[in-house]
């Protein structure tokens, strides 16, 4: 399973949200690159959660005005027969 949050941010868009994040959140964000997760779908079980973060300018936004350090979540729920589903959550 490979997670897939769009397009790139470009690097000046990304500049502007961390120093929104550290002006406002008083929050110093360290740079990660992370271009590729691979995760063995037998680990996952019902409920586990998926977040991320893309400073995309909403993203920053909703951290700041929710206090948290992520901005997208996606729960996940194996059915009877096993199958992995994979349900992301819109707050808006």
């Amino acid at each position: 399973m490979v997670p897939n949050r769009g397009g790139l941010v470009p690097e000046r868009v990304v500049a502007a949200n961390l120093e929104f994040l550290q002006r406002f959140k008083l929050e110093k964000i360290e740079k990660r690159v992370i271009n590729h997760v691979q995760i063995d779908q037998d680990l996952i079980r019902s409920g586990d959660l998926l977040v991320s973060r893309k400073m995309t300018g909403f993203d920053t936004y909703y951290m700041v005005a929710t206090g948290g350090a992520v901005a997208d979540v996606a729960v996940t729920l194996r059915d009877e027969d096993g199958v992995l589903w994979v349900w992301d959550i819109d707050v808006l």
